[in-house]
């Protein structure tokens, strides 16, 4: 399993943030707002292929997977949740904010 690099002293940090709010009640946490952003590069590969051939058919059209080279369009989207409120997702093109500064 693949899990991000953390250095000692966010994992450090982590554990005081939890050890602060580890006495937080339902009541506590419902007045909490989590949010998070990410950037998308539209068309991006959507994980690893894995094809199976003979040595023979190493160039056969339905043994390959096209290349394509990476979308110039990229979004931003952020986004939060709460308890009880539905809250509607942010988006950005990051190309056309570039261009408008």
């Amino acid at each position: 399993r693949k899990v991000p690099f953390l250095f000692k002293l966010y994992m450090d940090a982590c554990m005081a943030w939890a050890q602060m709010y580890w006495k937080y009640t339902h009541q506590n946490w419902s007045k909490v707002i989590w949010s998070d952003e990410a950037y998308i590069h539209l068309g991006d590969n959507q994980g690893r292929i894995y094809i199976t051939h003979h040595t023979d058919e190493e160039y056969v059209n339905d043994c390959l997977v096209p290349v394509f080279k990476q979308s110039p369009v990229r979004v931003m989207v952020w986004g939060c949740i709460m308890e009880g409120r539905r809250v509607h997702w942010l988006c950005w093109n990051t190309q056309e904010a570039r261009e408008e500064a």
